[in-house]
């Protein structure tokens, strides 16, 4: 509204200051000179009121544009970060959800191994019974690790989706912008324990798009979660695991 007040200021004076000109060159550098008729000199002032009018709408309609492609360019860029924020969760659940298969896992080697402690039993029965405890525990280890990789599968096609998005909404910005997403995705992609470099890339993107500073929001664990975190921390996949345990158990 501001703009358009000082717009308003600048084209009034404008024609005031044109008007008063030709006023001024017509009385005294045309000689002999005739105003015309009474319709003559009305028709002369509407025209200039006619265009005077049409260029403050057009001032009017070009700020309302700019106002318009400032709302949406922000509005795109709380999208991209909301976007980002969720790609970010996602890769935090998925490592999750990788960790608790890596436990799954290792229990599932240790079968041999506490079969064998079951021998340190007293007798037969104790003996059996320890086994069938081992059994029930392998089992049930080896249904959480199904279940666990479906739940993995899910949330990989989700994330390579959401990565879709990110992208084709940065693709929008310039060239920065896609190149500071796609960091941003490979450092949420390879989150262990907490990621630094993606708050950073983050914070960056959102000065971009948003001219202001932006942090990525603390992802609750839990005391177990953060464990098993940092028990598997230098592990990414669970082939890892099969080579680091397989031969140990």
């Amino acid at each position: 509204m501001e703009s358009f007040k000082a717009w308003f200021i600048r084209v009034t004076i404008s024609y005031l200051v044109l008007f008063l000109a030709l006023f001024m060159f017509y009385v005294f550098c045309v000689k002999g000179g005739s105003w015309g008729s009474f319709s003559d000199v009305v028709i002369a002032v509407f025209t200039i009121l006619i265009a005077y009018t049409t260029n403050l709408i057009l001032i009017a309609a070009w700020l309302a544009s700019n106002d318009w492609n400032k709302e949406k360019k922000y509005e795109l860029g709380l999208s991209l970060l909301s976007n980002l924020v969720s790609f970010y969760a996602l890769c935090w659940e998925l490592r999750i959800l990788k960790v608790r298969s890596f436990d799954e896992y290792k229990l599932i080697l240790q079968e041999g191994q506490e079969m064998g402690a079951c021998a340190q039993c007293q007798d037969d029965s104790a003996i059996n019974k320890c086994i069938e405890q081992v059994k029930e525990q392998t089992e049930k280890s080896i249904e959480n690790l199904a279940v666990i990789n479906i739940k993995i599968k899910e949330l990989e096609g989700r994330i390579e989706k959401l990565h879709g998005s990110c992208l084709l909404e940065a693709s929008l910005y310039e060239s920065a912008i896609v190149e500071k997403v796609d960091i941003f995705v490979k450092e949420s992609s390879s989150i262990k324990i907490s990621n630094e470099e993606a708050s950073l890339h983050f914070n960056k993107i959102a000065e971009i798009v948003l001219h202001s500073s932006r942090s990525l929001p603390n992802l609750p664990a839990d005391d177990e979660i953060l464990k098993l975190l940092n028990k598997y921390k230098s592990y990414s996949d669970l082939n890892e695991i099969k080579e680091k345990f397989s031969d140990e158990y």
